[in-house]
């Protein structure tokens, strides 16, 4: 991945976009053949095997990224409300499995572990392991 972008290399074509474009299309071409009476179990159960591999693929590939970021932009704005700007330059040094750690840190102890984890390199587990008042998560997916 390249770190920079400009002007020229902003485009962005999603994975299996392609590969999703074609099975859609399989399928349509599999409907149009049941239209027309050819053996249409057959045809009904590929067209819809075709199509369905690539439609899971790509919800799991883009669902996870997007709640990367979610998690992410959560945790900064929180971050933000908790701690002083000093202490926000170490959030960016943090990895996204070490925010998403802190996310279940209660909002007191959220600024000692933020540092913490920054200092010490502590892992996802570590973080979670050192919280003594839980933060629960039920909007996960």
């Amino acid at each position: 991945m390249n770190p920079t972008q400009t002007y020229a290399s902003h485009t962005h074509f999603p994975r299996l976009f392609f590969v999703g474009f074609a099975a859609w299309a399989i399928a349509v071409v599999c409907f149009g053949l049941m239209l027309f009476g050819f053996n249409t179990q057959r045809i009904a159960a590929g067209a819809g095997l075709i199509a369905l591999f690539p439609a899971l693929a790509m919800g799991r590939l883009y669902v996870t990224p997007l709640q990367d970021r979610i998690i992410r932009a959560e945790m900064r704005a929180r971050c933000e409300t908790l701690v002083s700007s000093e202490e926000m330059a170490t959030f960016s040094k943090l990895s996204l499995k070490q925010i998403a750690g802190l996310r279940f840190a209660s909002d007191q102890e959220l600024p000692n572990l933020l540092a913490r984890a920054a200092a010490e390199e502590l892992t996802s587990d570590q973080i979670k392991k050192a919280i003594t008042t839980w933060r629960p998560d039920f909007d996960r997916t």
